[in-house]
């Protein structure tokens, strides 16, 4: 059983009870800016800080991994569960973050779908992509939750997944 606090609630996650596969979404949910900046909207590399901030190299902007994010990663990867990431973003900035933040070692790498969309992103579409794959057809849908900053609960419930609110979990360092 892991348990994460945050000011208003208790969160549980219990892989063994619940979850077998996470997927997380970044800007907002594992990290954010001090103006609610995204990683990618600026093209640019990135640099550490410190274990729990990195910034864009053109401009300076600074990036903050959310307080419990690699506690969290940690306990869930060490009980066995697949977690993965799904973004709306442009992918090399994404992963120049997870590698800099030091998650990547959680992270299972055919779990990843990152890319940029047009309008309304359809993270229901691009879960179902990741499960497509054979390593994660055995997966029941139900032992399968989306941890995001926005709300996607209607439409991953169409497609049997559960969703979390991100502000549940985790809070700014």
């Amino acid at each position: 059983m892991i348990r994460v606090s945050w000011p208003r609630h208790w969160v549980y996650l219990s892989l063994n009870m619940k979850y077998k596969m996470i997927f997380f979404d970044c800007d907002g949910t594992l990290w954010e800016s001090v103006d609610g900046d995204y990683i990618s909207s600026v093209v640019s590399g990135l640099r550490r800080l410190g274990e729990n901030t990195i910034a864009r190299l053109s401009d300076g902007k600074v990036f903050y991994l959310k307080k419990n994010v690699r506690k969290l990663m940690e306990s869930l990867f060490n009980e066995g569960a697949c977690i993965g990431i799904v973004s709306d973003n442009i992918s090399g900035p994404v992963m120049e973050a997870i590698f800099l933040f030091g998650l990547e070692k959680y992270i299972d790498q055919e779990a990843i779908n990152v890319r940029l969309w047009k309008g309304h992103c359809r993270k229901d579409q691009m879960i179902l992509e990741i499960l497509a794959k054979k390593k994660f057809q055995s997966v029941p849908r139900e032992k399968i939750v989306l941890v995001d900053d926005k709300d996607y609960e209607q439409e991953l419930k169409k497609i049997g997944v559960g969703y979390i609110n991100s502000e549940k979990l985790f809070i700014v360092k």
